[in-house]
């Protein structure tokens, strides 16, 4: 939304990103540090999980942006095959939630329901986007105020250092606990992180400040 109608973003928070490393164009000393690996533990970390994820866990992906139909028809002629196809996820990518049979039944029902290829059809849309123009998405800076909040059990995590050359980060927080579904897993810490984020003294005062006088 930012990229296609900038001028009805006002601020942006998000806890999973897509980043590119630096080039020696746009920042000299930021390549080098990439080059040499020059992070932090907790960066290095991360990077290793978004690893793990690009060479273990994508194989869902690229079925999903390509057969998502097919797929469709063999998940929802199967609740169990359904299930099955959740449940990995749900447990991989979160940060040792413990998931109850209930939670595991209740989120494949969502999904069921509302017939599996319509919640994989935004990778196909997606897939389309970036095969039509490659800098649709991490070609062009968001100028608007970014917020992001880091997980550790997150899929793609990368540097902040990353980050900036893709957008104006107003707000970064490292968190020691947490995955993909941290809505779920730990909606008060999320909960928390927007608030301060948008909060009117926080570091985009400038957002909350103009909301409020969109809505006097």
């Amino acid at each position: 939304m930012a990229l296609g109608h900038p001028e009805m973003v006002l601020g942006i928070h998000i806890n999973m990103f897509l980043a590119l490393p630096p080039s020696p164009e746009s920042s000299t000393e930021k390549f080098q540090r990439y080059q040499r690996m020059d992070y932090d533990t907790q960066e290095l970390e991360n990077l290793e999980r978004t690893r793990w994820f690009a060479h273990n866990e994508r194989g869902y992906q690229r079925v999903q942006e390509t057969k998502n139909v097919t797929l469709g028809y063999a998940l929802h002629d199967s609740p169990v095959g359904m299930l099955a196809w959740l449940v990995g996820k749900l447990k991989a990518w979160t940060h040792d939630y413990p998931w109850t049979k209930e939670e595991l039944i209740h989120w494949t029902f969502i999904h069921y329901q509302g017939s599996p290829s319509a919640a994989m059809q935004i990778y196909k849309e997606a897939e389309a986007v970036l095969n039509e123009d490659r800098n649709s998405m991490l070609g062009r800076y968001i100028s608007q105020p970014v917020g992001c909040s880091v997980f550790p059990k997150e899929l793609w995590l990368y540097p902040r250092d990353w980050m900036g050359e893709t957008c104006n980060i107003q707000f970064w927080k490292q968190h020691r606990s947490g995955g993909h579904f941290i809505a779920w897993e730990r909606p008060e810490v999320l909960v928390a992180d927007v608030a301060e984020f948008f909060d009117k003294e926080g570091p985009s005062k400038q957002v909350a400040t103009t909301l409020g006088r969109m809505m006097e």
